[in-house]
């Protein structure tokens, strides 16, 4: 080697070490620069500190409604008691049928009342439920009364009857009422909030409108025999029938808000698309469907039937048959979903998809597998599915790598 070329060398690595001087001298004054004003940073902060405002405390969701409304409906409940109790002192009729065209309304405050506070505790459970006892007792026994005692034309068999409803109803009906109340108990708390304002206040509320307006027919009859606006001063001769086909279409809406405020939210009836086209749906509901059926077309004859003047034997049966339908039916849920419902089933079901259901996982399978017999030819997309979108992923991985490697220059 030349004496030449290692001065050159030498020369070459002197100036690569002032340049690495240099450059280390310039990124210490940056980083002190740096360092400075993060100091300056943080005095400022110091200074000029934003304390924040503590933050209020999250408010839950209300699990019960407000006592305003659990006032409103016990009192809307209670209301018809007082046209039974002026039967069961005076005997006189009209004011049996003014109370009897309002039992749904009176049913319907009195069922909201008993689910408005489902966590009340103990007391408030015995003072719903004993109400709610009470409610039934009062217009049974008011009736018996006027019946057998103060009416001279009234039927003892009925007087009678409703007696006996004391024995073989009312523990049923309370029995079943409260453990529905003790099953909505348990729902989450959110669960529980959203079933207050839906179920409740958005579905049971709208849902006295049709039995107001079916009431005021019966209203407006016996008004008119009392201010002497018909031939005869008999209220049952001139009203009774409007009265019996309007209690019985009330009493299948009265039906219809039991379903959205207790069955639905509690029950594990599901409508599957293969089982509506194939008609299995099962004993159970199969029969509960039938005797709802059966309800409505009868209702729609009352509806159709609704005309001034004394009812006939066949629209006072075909009443009686409509309203035991939708007792029969309403009770038959009830103790399905208190004695044979578990939770585990549901689960099950909820797998599956429900009538009409296409998810969204569902649709982008359709598409891939679509997407996929248009590129393969027509092959099945079933048979093709996991191993066509692996090839596709690794041909796409293949085609990036290349064209990386091809950038890069390797």
């Amino acid at each position: 080697m030349s004496q030449k070329s290692v001065k050159e060398d030498l020369a070459n690595l002197c100036a690569e070490r002032e340049t690495d001087k240099q450059t280390m001298a310039d990124l210490q004054l940056q980083i002190l620069a740096l360092s400075q004003q993060q100091q300056s940073r943080r005095c400022s902060q110091r200074a000029f500190s934003v304390i924040p405002l503590p933050e209020s405390p999250r408010r839950s969701n209300p699990l019960e409604l407000g006592l305003a409304w659990r006032a409103i409906f016990f009192t809307v409940a209670y209301s018809c008691q007082v046209y039974f109790i002026l039967y069961a002192a005076t005997g006189d009729r009209s004011h049996r049928m003014r109370g009897q065209s309002f039992i749904p309304i009176s049913a319907g405050s009195m069922l909201m009342f008993l689910f408005a506070s489902p966590r009340g505790g103990k007391w408030v459970e015995m003072r719903c439920l004993g109400g709610f006892s009470v409610w039934l007792a009062t217009f049974q026994i008011a009736i018996a009364v006027g019946h057998i005692v103060t009416n001279p034309s009234g039927d003892t068999v009925i007087g009678y009857a409703f007696l006996s409803m004391l024995v073989w109803f009312d523990p049923v009906v309370v029995y079943l009422f409260g453990r529905m109340r003790k099953a909505v108990a348990e729902l989450e708390d959110d669960e529980l909030s959203s079933y207050l304002l839906d179920n409740l206040l958005f579905v049971g509320i709208p849902g006295f409108a049709p039995l107001l307006y079916l009431s005021m027919d019966t209203f407006n009859c016996l008004n008119a025999v009392d201010d002497g606006l018909t031939d005869t001063d008999d209220h049952y001769d001139e009203c009774s029938g409007i009265l019996v086909p309007q209690f019985s279409i009330s009493f299948f809406f009265f039906f219809v808000m039991v379903c959205n405020i207790i069955i639905a939210p509690l029950s594990d009836i599901t409508l599957k698309a293969h089982a509506i086209m194939e008609l299995k749906l099962g004993f159970r509901l199969t029969v509960v469907l039938m005797l709802v059926s059966f309800s409505a077309i009868g209702n729609i004859f009352l509806f159709a039937n609704m005309y001034e003047g004394r009812r006939t034997p066949f629209v006072f049966t075909t009443a009686l048959l409509c309203g035991l339908a939708c007792c029969v039916a309403a009770i038959l849920e009830m103790i399905h979903i208190v004695y044979f419902y578990k939770w585990d089933e549901k689960d099950e079901d909820d797998d599956e998809i429900d009538l009409f259901e296409v998810t969204e996982e569902s649709h982008h399978k359709r598409h891939l597998n679509n997407l996929q017999k248009g590129l393969r030819g027509g092959k099945s997309s079933i048979e093709i599915e996991s191993s066509g979108s692996l090839e596709y992923n690794i041909k796409n991985k293949n085609l990036m790598t290349s064209s990386i490697s091809d950038g890069v220059g390797f």
